[in-house]
């Protein structure tokens, strides 16, 4: 049975080859958040390197066994890859869990023959609405990680200053986050909140 035959997709191809693709990235799963006083958008980049792990998405979504992956057949393939990463993301504004919106995809290696070595890799950019206040707080994590072990976040921000970071994690003690120029590390269970104020 194929890897992907259940909703858990990323799950269990990440599990079976992240030795695969260890030597393109230690991170196979990449965060970068943008806050402004209006909006958060999301990038969530994500690589699926080695032949299995690539060559098992394309083979879930050809429909039509012919052993290409068409247009139609790659979108499909995209809007179920994105909403299983939506799925594990978290994303909060105080207690508040906003919707997030798709807004951009691209991709490399989806489209083709099913057995291509080509690295696949995605990137999908979502963004939700900032509460209309002077001063938040914003909370980002990624609820499953997938076996991924770490996942980094890299935070930037415009129009706001911030005013206290502390990466949370279950188990773990609480660590201040003062640099945002620097990337933090999300494991399982982990939280990165941060309070914001506008200049």
């Amino acid at each position: 049975m194929s890897c992907l035959r259940h909703t858990g997709v990323i799950v269990a191809c990440v599990a079976m080859f992240t030795a695969a693709h260890a030597h393109t990235t230690n991170y196979p799963k990449r965060l970068t958040a943008e806050i402004t006083p209006d909006r958060v958008r999301l990038a969530v980049a994500y690589d699926l390197d080695g032949d299995e792990a690539g060559q098992a998405l394309r083979d879930r979504f050809d429909a039509d066994h012919d052993g290409q992956i068409d247009q139609d057949e790659a979108e499909l393939a995209r809007k179920f890859v994105a909403d299983d990463l939506r799925r594990t993301l978290y994303l909060a504004f105080g207690a508040q869990r906003p919707v997030l919106t798709l807004t951009s995809v691209s991709d490399r290696g989806i489209e083709g023959a099913v057995k291509s070595r080509t690295h696949t890799q995605f990137e999908f950019v979502f963004e939700a609405v900032a509460p209309s206040t002077p001063a938040f707080d914003v909370s980002i994590g990624d609820e499953v990680n997938e076996g991924l072990g770490v996942v980094p976040v890299q935070v930037s921000v415009a129009g706001l200053r911030l005013v206290d970071g502390t990466l949370r994690g279950t188990g773990s003690a609480a660590a201040q986050l003062t640099d945002l120029s620097k990337p933090a590390y999300l494991l399982r269970g982990h939280v990165l909140t941060l309070k914001l104020k506008q200049n």
